[in-house]
């Protein structure tokens, strides 16, 4: 379930804002820069396991905006994060071949649409590779993945991106 809570620093207090129902479990939870928008990524018991949903935030209640799949059942989505202009979403995620993939998704306020994806790790040995944490650059040139790869090395990669 995803909660939005406001925090009262006088009184140190956390008060419940609003709530929806995920399904089995949210893996993480990204802000938008301009604190409106919320992305969410997870497990949810359906045929297709995996996804990302991005909700509205007015600061009392949560509209729902839009969701895109990922992968097929036991599929999940890792890690989430915004672009710092708000228009792209960085996911990733792990298949039910225990296979790991990065993708990129544009947002238009009301859609998201794949534009970009790129395995993680060797694709000979991709199962055992792991993408547990996409983050992107600043000036959003660059996306940072940690995780951990085929050599167990626990690489951080970086990408260059460029729309």
């Amino acid at each position: 379930e995803l909660q939005i809570y406001s925090f009262n620093s006088t009184t140190s207090v956390l008060t419940l804002k609003d709530s929806e129902d995920f399904g089995q479990a949210i893996y993480d939870v990204a802000w938008s820069s301009t604190g409106n928008y919320i992305l969410i990524g997870g497990k949810i018991p359906t045929e297709v396991d995996g996804e990302i949903q991005v909700y509205y935030f007015n600061g009392t209640s949560l509209e729902f905006k839009a969701k895109a799949d990922f992968g097929d059942v036991d599929s999940r989505v890792r890690a989430v994060d915004w672009s710092p202009d708000n228009h792209y979403v960085a996911v990733g995620g792990q298949y039910s071949d225990d296979t790991y993939e990065i993708r990129i998704y544009s947002f238009d306020g009301s859609s998201l649409s794949l534009v970009s994806q790129v395995d993680y790790g060797d694709e000979e040995e991709a199962e055992n590779a792991g993408s547990l944490s996409v983050h992107w650059s600043p000036n959003g040139n660059f996306l940072a993945a940690g995780g951990y790869t085929p050599n167990d090395t626990k690489d951080i990669k970086v990408y260059s991106i460029r729309m």
